[in-house]
């Protein structure tokens, strides 16, 4: 019942959520009141919020292995990346991209600035990467392969040219 309920309040909330941004994004529809989808939303973070309370004191093991993350330091991350390895993490900003990279002896973020049209180059990316199945006309290949270079060229030619790979 309470795992029902935590489901049905994070389904609610993710709802909101998107209707919030996509009328931020353009006017959806002018019956749609933002500071109603505002209240609405906090309160549903409230009642969630006292869920996750509840689930902490009542079933503590359950709340353990589902919310209480512990991030670990670049430090701890280093220790764990073998010899000769790099890993890079992405955070897509509004404005910016922040890849933050690890390797076996250094840890650094990059700023990268994002251009307008980085979304729908991603947004066409993925949708050549699933709907292809493996098969591409020439024009695909051809659109699939300058995507390909561009986030070669944006995400990781900087970072990567330090290294003699």
């Amino acid at each position: 019942m309470i795992l029902k309920q935590e489901l049905n309040l994070k389904k609610k909330i993710s709802k909101l959520e998107k209707l919030l941004h996509e009328k931020n994004k353009k006017p959806l529809n002018p019956v749609l009141n933002t500071e109603k989808l505002r209240n609405q939303l906090f309160n549903l973070k409230q009642k969630f919020e006292s869920l996750i309370k509840k689930l902490e004191k009542e079933f503590p093991e359950y709340f353990n292995l589902k919310y209480d993350f512990k991030a670990a330091s670049a430090d701890e991350i280093k220790k764990q990346i073998p010899k000769d390895t790099m890993v890079i993490e992405y955070f897509l900003g509004d404005e910016n991209i922040f890849a933050f990279v690890f390797t076996k002896s250094e840890y650094y973020v990059r700023q990268i600035r994002k251009s307008k049209s980085f979304d729908d180059k991603i947004k066409t990316y993925r949708y050549l990467l699933t709907q292809t199945a493996g098969i591409m006309d020439e024009n695909t290949a051809t659109k699939f392969s300058e995507l390909s270079y561009y986030f070669y060229k944006v995400l990781l030619k900087d970072i990567l040219s330090p290294i003699s790979m």
